[in-house]
């Protein structure tokens, strides 16, 4: 499966909650297989974050390759192109499994925590605190105001401060 296989490269990453942020570097077009795949990898946890769900992430990815440019693919219109692709409505997504799929295992527990806020709060979370949106441009996304962003995102700040104690 294409999710296990990306999540599994996570032990690879020191410091869990920063892997998005450092991946978020990716602007440079991607000419060699390591630099896509890397950006393959990135663009899906960020995928399975805001969708948390493992067939979600990797249609959002696939459907991103599918869009991208193929005379010049880079990373960033790949990481790019899946977040769009996992924002989109869909009524699925506001489900939440009652079991966890195996490749939430592989994920840092930092993320696992993620894994397990409600939907909207972590779409927010995940958009504006681990990739670094505007309040706009997730309220864009997400067809929310950003007033409504904000609270989403400090509904999960706070729940996720909650779980550490």
């Amino acid at each position: 499966m294409i999710g296990q296989a990306f999540v599994g490269k996570l032990r690879l990453v020191p410091g869990g909650c920063a892997f998005l942020a450092q991946n978020r570097a990716l602007t440079a077009p991607a000419t060699s297989e390591a630099d896509m795949e890397q950006a393959a990898c990135s663009a899906f946890v960020a995928a399975y974050l805001l969708t948390a769900d493992v067939t979600r992430a990797e249609s959002a990815v696939l459907k991103s390759i599918g869009l991208m440019n193929a005379a010049t693919p880079s990373g960033e219109e790949l990481f790019q192109g899946a977040v769009n692709a996992a924002t989109e409505r869909d009524e699925s997504t506001a489900r939440c499994t009652e079991e966890p799929e195996p490749a939430f295992s592989k994920l840092p527990s930092e993320l696992q925590r993620v894994l397990q806020l409600a939907h909207r709060p972590r779409q927010c979370f995940v958009l504006r605190m681990l990739i670094g949106l505007s309040r706009d441009v997730c309220a864009s996304l997400l067809n929310f105001n950003t007033r409504e962003v904000d609270r989403w995102t400090s509904a999960a700040m706070v729940e996720l401060a909650g779980a550490r104690t």
